[in-house]
């Protein structure tokens, strides 16, 4: 069985702060998502709230049908 990582940025950062170890990561032949979480990156609504950043990332898992994940 083959997993799909999800790599979850934190507070202040979006996606692209996983971009160096999401490209060895793929380099290696793994399927990596660094979705950026709803209120962040640099056009982000900083309005959103915890259950907003929350739906955003169970939103990208629904649309890009995404299984066997693991979370980081």
């Amino acid at each position: 069985m083959q997993y799909t990582y999800l790599l979850i940025h934190g507070s202040w950062h979006d996606g692209r702060a996983w971009n160096d170890i999401a490209k060895i990561l793929r380099n290696q032949g793994l399927d990596v998502h660094t979705p950026t979480i709803a209120g962040h990156g640099p056009h982000a609504n900083y309005r959103a709230s915890h259950a907003d950043c929350v739906h955003s990332i169970v939103e990208y898992v629904r649309r890009h049908n995404l299984k066997n994940l693991v979370v980081s």
